[in-house]
């Protein structure tokens, strides 16, 4: 399970073509594609590229008692 949450946020970080081409440099390290999908099916939480949850963000901050998010970007 903790390698395919690592995957499934890697995936979405990424892209699809780079989780491939990372997927393929390290054999057996990370789930298939295909596999990866039907682990975000059963997991009933739709994941997909490009989509913000801003509803879920300030549940999940409300249910640790959090008000604070940072993002870090560096070029």
């Amino acid at each position: 399970p903790m390698v395919s949450k690592f995957a499934s946020a890697l995936s979405i970080l990424s892209g699809h073509d780079a989780y491939e081409f990372i997927r393929l440099n390290l054999p057996g390290a990370l789930p298939s594609i295909t596999t990866l999908r039907n682990y975000n099916q059963s997991i009933s939480l739709p994941l997909r590229e490009c989509e913000f949850r801003f509803e879920s963000l300030k549940t999940y901050l409300d249910s640790i008692d959090s008000s604070y998010v940072s993002v870090v970007c560096s070029l």
